[in-house]
């Protein structure tokens, strides 16, 4: 029998400091994620505007314009999917890039993340070495890849990003300190091997995902207002895991989770565009707004899933008037069945949007926090254009 030992009380100051000290952790490590996948959606923003400016040799103008001879380019595992939780599609509003799939790595018993080899999946070459700093707040900082290479037909380049080590060829081709800046990188041609071992992660620190996206000029993805999309992100993301062959592919697509972890019957890779003609759903603007300046508004659906994202492009250290987002599993209508003339609002971790579909180009929206009220706000309102 064990000696009971008394019970030491604690006074209430002490408790109190100890709750403020959890809640200020707790508030430090949301920042730090929020930065991070912040950085992402400025990594791709910047890259569009370096496109644009014909800055990065990566663009489909620096490579041979010869055609795929087959969609299935990709023959090799582009990684050890016995150390992968899940595969996230694309299309995720509240994430960092919509066009990204974040890969999420095992954690062991003690919550330490499984490093994971990374491969070629075909014969490629690499084109750009972006080695950049990654700051972890209390967990310190570290250098990171982005390695971004050409599959060496129709123009099509896949992307890994947030690699913590890669082989010695790119390491020594690449930058030796990393840079402050995310789109600070080294241009090369270095030829890979499919299925050669170009380096391995254990994802970002916080989260422990990193990132396979891929960017084909010839996919174009449909806007209802084509002219509001500038970015490559928003207009040639597609899905790497179409691009593997059937017995990889079906592998990948067996991984897929959503972003929260949840996995929703009948869940596919998804897709950069939530533009549905005559609906609520997809990206909505004010004034001359397009993705890559002004503000706009997006709402989506992906398997039982509705998201909703306001935000300002370029605002990094953004408030909650630049950024207002959540996640919903409750709603009537989902945004592609909502048609003009109706009205429904979503609510999700204590905040809401009431919209009323004025027109298939005209929307209005009130926002706050809370449920959802009873009518639309008769004051507060913002309007939207297609």
């Amino acid at each position: 029998m064990k000696d009971k030992t008394p019970e030491v009380l604690e006074p209430p100051q002490k408790k109190h400091w100890v709750i403020f000290v959890i809640i200020f952790l707790i508030a430090i490590l949301i920042l730090v994620f929020f930065f991070l996948n912040q950085r992402d959606y400025q990594a791709d923003r910047d890259r569009s505007n370096n496109l644009s400016a014909g800055q990065e040799n990566t663009s489909s103008d620096a490579r041979g314009q010869v055609s795929c001879k087959t969609t299935t380019i990709f023959t090799k595992d582009f990684t050890n999917l016995d150390n992968i939780n899940s595969i996230a599609p694309l299309g995720g509003l509240n994430v960092g890039s919509a066009s990204r799939s974040y890969i999420s790595n095992k954690k062991t018993i003690d919550g330490t993340t499984v490093s994971t080899p990374i491969y070629a999946p075909m014969d490629s070459t690499l084109m750009g070495i972006y080695y950049k700093k990654a700051n972890y707040g209390d967990g310190g900082s570290r250098g990171e890849y982005r390695l971004e290479i050409d599959a060496g037909c129709d123009g099509i380049t896949y992307v890994f990003d947030h690699i913590a080590e890669v082989n010695e060829t790119i390491k020594n081709a690449g930058a030796k300190e990393p840079s402050a800046e995310s789109n600070v990188g080294t241009n090369v041609k270095i030829q890979l091997k499919a299925g050669e071992l170009i380096g391995q992660t254990d994802g970002t620190k916080i989260a422990g995902t990193w990132d396979f996206y891929l960017i084909n000029p010839s996919y174009n993805a449909f806007h209802i207002n084509p002219k509001r999309w500038q970015s490559d992100h928003n207009k040639h993301a597609d899905c790497p895991y179409n691009y593997f062959i059937p017995e990889l592919k079906t592998k990948y697509e067996a991984k897929l989770m959503l972003w929260d972890g949840q996995k929703p019957a009948g869940l596919t890779c998804g897709q950069i565009s939530h533009d549905v003609a005559d609906t609520l759903s997809g990206g909505w603007f004010q004034g001359d707004a397009t993705d890559m300046k002004g503000t706009r508004l997006n709402l989506s659906s992906t398997a039982n899933m509705v998201e909703v994202l306001r935000e300002v492009s370029g605002a990094l250290n953004q408030n909650e008037n630049d950024r207002f987002g959540f996640r919903t599993y409750t709603y009537s209508k989902k945004p592609e069945e909502v048609k003009p003339g109706e009205s429904l609002c979503y609510a999700g971790d204590n905040k809401y949007v009431y919209l009323n579909l004025v027109s298939a180009e005209k929307l209005l929206t009130a926002n706050g926090v809370g449920n959802c009220p009873a009518t639309f706000p008769a004051s507060g309102t913002e309007e939207w254009q297609r």
